[in-house]
């Protein structure tokens, strides 16, 4: 739960005792964790179904909050339950806990995209209360980022799901969020006053983290209003119930309020304890949030004490967390302590670097906290106008009671009027003159009710406004990106067109099969294929970069082959490899071994004789491989040797380390020559299949794995060793991106 800035004034208070209660909490806090998790893991082992479903996710929940190191095993076994059981349940579970991991380490867009896929699925199968729990992730993951607007429409998404689904618990976590919203508006009054509702409902619904955040909450207003006994008060209560729950991350984040506590009360000594206690635990966890909110507390104190040389050690350690995790926020606020730091201890170059950062930011800023006071206002206005409706019932029905209740006085009056006419005359004229009174009463209080209305017509046009201002910036954003993907498509046919046709390919390699995957719309992955006489030329190239750089480069090699090859007729590969050297250094100005600018490729060019039964290599960082009943081999910086016969044996062909650019090694392109027998498949490819990230243990795939599959699968149809290679690369990647551009071209002899 987000922490609110603390203000207040000083006063001493003891510390020995306090720090020996929080290393008392603390100690019980792992034991009772390390026993929950026994406990679920036995339960886990001995269950099956619902009760075994319903383990697992508490144990995740245990997980992230105290170890986030171990959360991956745990969640391992939902995916299990949702592969195996077809559980969409388990499904969004496993999401949603690696999505929360993600935003406990800080790291913010990959804790959305996660949070995004359990909202489709949860959403997709009318999952109502799932759906709300996203909203109010999300909602957390938006006030990091700065994004307020998305934070509060999420918020109120949230809140109208839970009032539907009569949820106790979520209404009380919207509660407490609005205190949120008024305490970031400074209105501690009204924050204490949602902060108290939101703690009874709490209590009511028996939710331990709701009791321990709005206790916390609540410590943290007292502390901000100067009332620190009463501060302190309810932070105790707050880490008494993180201890007896085992919440780790609880007890880190009231450690963290009751150091800001002693900090400004002037009790440096205990608030260093609190703090470092804190700290001490979000690097165990893993919590990079945590960890910076405690770095830039601690370097608080020591600015105050004038210790400035640990001051700005301390803030540095912040400062590189708050960069890592695009907290533009922290940034800001850390970039102008250390200028101040390092302007005090005259290290002026410092200083300027971080005043011009703090410069560069404050304007944005600026900005942002503009467009989240209008959002915050709109959903005070939302909460506000609810209690408001609630206030005019009771009044209408106050009205009808006093209203029956002169009727029934008039009624009486004219009965009396019979008897004595005097006396119903005196009557009558008292009531009319109430009534005049009450008509004038009546009359001025529509005026206001009139005003009131007119003002709160002006405020919904203003937000009218801002929304329709938004839609409009939303809609040339998703314009401007379709004018992007259009472009990009249209460099696809061009690049595409640039390929020989499937035709050309027949012709030239006959037998063969050509895997070709870009990792976006367009690639820096390229082939080429040209025949001159009983001769065909090959390269498979690999361009700097990927996507719209490297097709830039693809189209650039492609031309000069072309000129290399069928206007200078040159057909051996070391001698095409170094005319397309030359070209490049010259058409991208490349001079000098330190040049900047060393984009290039790497590259295999082969020469296929099929009439003398030869094959010509030269290669530039990349090697050939050629797998068959009877090989000939040769390395780039040896001579030829001839290896045994074997079945399926692969042999390597090595290129020179040096890429198709200016280079450090300058030297000219070997080329080596081997015989060929019929039946021999020749290999040439990219680095990206074998560099993709994949597996149980998100690593490269690797070069020995790729041979040994190339061996296993060289006897087969072309294109059933096509398939088998895609099929490969997909069990491989699984739910990972694709890293590169791939590429890889089989030729059978």
């Amino acid at each position: 739960m987000k922490q609110l800035t603390i203000k207040g004034h000083r006063q001493k208070t003891p510390a020995l005792s306090k720090c020996l209660r929080v290393l008392a909490f603390l100690l019980m806090s792992f034991q009772i964790h390390a026993s929950v998790n026994d406990s679920l893991m036995q339960v886990i082992k001995s269950s099956s179904g619902k009760t075994r479903f319903d383990a697992i996710c508490n144990l995740c929940n245990q997980t992230v909050k105290t170890k986030l190191d171990e959360i991956m095993p745990a969640v391992a076994m939902l995916k299990e339950i949702w592969q195996k059981e077809k559980n969409t349940d388990a499904q969004f579970k496993y999401y949603y806990f690696i999505g929360l991991s993600h935003f406990y380490k800080g790291e913010y867009k990959q804790a959305l995209l996660y949070y995004d896929t359990a909202f489709n699925i949860s959403f997709g199968n009318g999952m109502k209360n799932f759906t709300a729990d996203i909203y109010m992730s999300r909602t957390n993951v938006f006030e990091e980022t700065g994004e307020n607007m998305k934070c509060v429409e999420n918020y109120i998404s949230a809140a109208r799901i839970y009032k539907e689904l009569n949820d106790l618990t979520g209404l009380a976590n919207s509660t407490n969020n609005i205190g949120i919203t008024y305490a970031q508006n400074s209105d501690w009054d009204n924050a204490l006053k949602y902060f108290l509702k939101s703690n009874e409902a709490q209590i009511k619904a028996g939710n331990i983290p709701g009791i321990g955040n709005t206790y916390n909450n609540i410590g943290l207003v007292f502390t901000n209003k100067g009332q620190p006994d009463s501060a302190r008060k309810y932070l105790e209560l707050a880490l008494a119930t993180w201890e007896k729950s085992g919440d780790s991350r609880g007890i880190a984040m009231t450690c963290n309020g009751l150091g800001r506590l002693n900090t400004l009360s002037g009790n440096y000594r205990d608030a260093l304890f609190y703090l470092n206690k804190s700290l001490s635990i979000s690097e165990e966890m893993n919590d990079l949030y945590g960890k910076a909110q405690n770095l830039l507390a601690i370097g608080e104190v020591y600015d105050v004490q004038g210790k400035t040389d640990l001051a700005i050690g301390i803030y540095r350690q912040a400062y590189d967390i708050a960069v890592s995790s695009g907290n533009n926020r922290k940034i800001a606020m850390l970039a102008q302590r250390l200028y101040k730091g390092y302007y005090a201890k005259k290290n002026y170059a410092e200083a300027v670097e971080y005043l011009k950062v703090y410069s560069d930011l404050r304007d944005t800023l600026v900005k942002e906290d503009q467009i989240k006071a209008v959002e915050e206002m709109k959903a005070l206005y939302e909460t506000e106008k609810n209690e408001l409706r609630i206030e005019g019932l009771e009044k209408d029905k106050k009205l009808n009671e006093e209203q029956i209740a002169k009727q029934r006085l008039i009624l009486f009056s004219l009965i009396g009027g019979f008897v004595v006419v005097i006396f119903f005359s005196l009557m009558l004229y008292r009531q009319f003159s109430a009534k005049k009174r009450a008509y004038l009463l009546l009359e001025k209080k529509n005026q206001e009710v009139f005003q009131k209305n007119e003002e709160i017509s002006a405020q919904r046009d203003e937000i009218a406004a801002q929304r329709d201002l938004a839609t409009r910036q939303r809609d040339i954003i998703a314009h401007q990106q379709k004018d992007i993907k259009d472009s990009i498509n249209y460099a696809f046919q061009i690049q595409s067109a640039l390929f020989p046709t499937e035709e050309d390919l027949r012709l030239a390699l006959k037998d063969y099969f050509i895997f070709y995957r870009p990792r976006d719309i367009v690639s820096g992955d390229f082939y080429w294929v040209n025949k001159k006489e009983s001769k065909v030329i090959i390269v498979a190239s690999d361009c700097t970069g990927h996507g719209v750089p490297g097709a830039f480069m693809s189209m650039l090699g492609i031309a000069f082959l072309n000129e290399i090859v069928n206007k200078e007729n040159s057909t051996r590969p070391a001698q095409i490899l170094n005319r397309l050297r030359e070209n490049i250094i010259l058409a991208m100005k490349q001079h000098g071994e330190n040049v900047k600018q060393q984009d290039g490729m790497d590259a295999v060019a082969i020469t296929i004789d099929r009439q003398a039964g030869t094959l010509e290599f030269a290669g530039a960082n990349n090697p050939l491989y050629i797998v068959g009943s009877r090989q000939y081999a040769a390395g780039s910086e040896s001579p030829d040797c001839q290896l045994p016969t074997a079945d399926y044996q692969l042999i390597e062909l090595k290129g020179d380390k040096m890429p198709v650019a200016i280079y450090s090694r300058m030297q000219p392109f070997n080329q080596q020559t081997v015989a060929l027998n019929q039946g021999d498949v020749i290999y040439i490819f990219s680095d990206g299949f074998a560099d993709q990230f994949g597996g149980p243990e998100m690593k490269k795939f690797k070069y020995k794995p790729f041979k040994e599959l190339l061996q296993s699968i060289c006897h087969k149809p072309m294109e059933e060793q096509k398939k088998l290679l895609g099929d490969a690369f997909d069990n491989w990647r699984g739910d990972y991106p694709q890293v590169d551009d791939v590429l890889v071209i089989g030729i059978r002899i």
